[in-house]
């Protein structure tokens, strides 16, 4: 009974962090990306500090990564290139290493 048990929950796990990529690119849609930078600069400054949210340290890097993004995105990339092609992909990684770490 426990190899049938583990597999519902497998599934279980790989449709729930669909759904919680699918939320926050219907959130990125509606909000924009300034709010999308917020998350994703708590989530690198989170696992390059420590596993408690650093809302101080937070705050300077995600404005240097809406800066340093900005730059880039006017200077090097194409003009027809969506920028949420490149965001996305970056989500999903962080969203999926996550949650390796805690099945582990």
């Amino acid at each position: 009974m426990a190899p049938a048990d583990s597999i519902t929950r497998s599934r279980d796990v790989h449709v729930l962090l669909l759904c919680a990529v699918l939320l926050a690119g219907v959130a990125v849609s509606a909000a924009g990306p300034v709010p999308f930078v917020a998350l994703v600069a708590l989530q690198i400054t989170m696992r390059l500090s420590s596993p408690v949210p650093p809302l101080i340290a937070s705050w300077p890097f995600g404005a240097l990564l809406l800066i340093g993004s900005d730059l880039v995105a006017r200077s090097v990339l194409p003009d027809d290139l969506p920028s949420a092609s490149s965001r996305g992909p970056f989500l999903v990684h962080l969203l999926v290493r996550a949650n390796l770490r805690r099945a582990a």
